[in-house]
């Protein structure tokens, strides 16, 4: 039977190291030990260990999980709105509802910034026609591109506005 040079535990069997704080017990200078700071070992190699109550362990794992669940609920609920603006904003642009469908795109856009929404918007825009929605049309494209450089219809889009 042995005791820890450090925290003074009693130690049965052939251990090499301490079970509580760590204390390497078959080098010559375990016997003599000095707490840094934060209450460890000094001469312990830098490792830091610290001691949580089994409770308190329980509280924290419960408060991580359900920390993992709310951010988990809040992607896929703005993901769905982000789904739901874009479809609408479809469906207005299928209608020939450009004005619609321009709102409906922005507001998905607000909510993420996606390629496929920019496209959408820009695809409206000219639809419209006229100066000011082609140069809209034109930034909109872009910034398609700039989110998804393999955007295809982006490319096409934009390619279309300067023909």
């Amino acid at each position: 039977m042995k005791q820890c040079p450090y925290c003074h535990n009693i130690i049965e069997g052939r251990i090499n190291f301490c079970p509580r704080c760590g204390t390497d017990l078959r080098s010559a200078s375990a016997s003599v030990r000095s707490k840094d700071s934060f209450g460890t070992n000094a001469d312990n190699g830098g490792r830091i260990r610290i001691r949580i109550s089994k409770p308190a362990l329980y509280v924290l794992s419960v408060f991580m999980v359900v920390m993992i669940i709310a951010v988990a609920v809040l992607m896929v609920t703005s993901f769905a709105s982000m789904n739901s603006k874009y479809d609408l904003g479809m469906e207005y642009y299928a209608a020939g509802q450009y004005e619609e469908a321009i709102v409906a795109f922005t507001e998905s856009i607000d909510i993420s910034d996606n390629a496929d929404a920019y496209v959408g918007r820009a695809n409206a825009y000219y639809a419209l026609g006229g100066e000011e929605n082609l140069n809209n049309a034109r930034s909109d494209y872009a910034m398609a591109i700039k989110n998804d450089s393999y955007c295809k219809e982006a490319y096409w889009g934009l390619a279309n506005v300067y023909i």
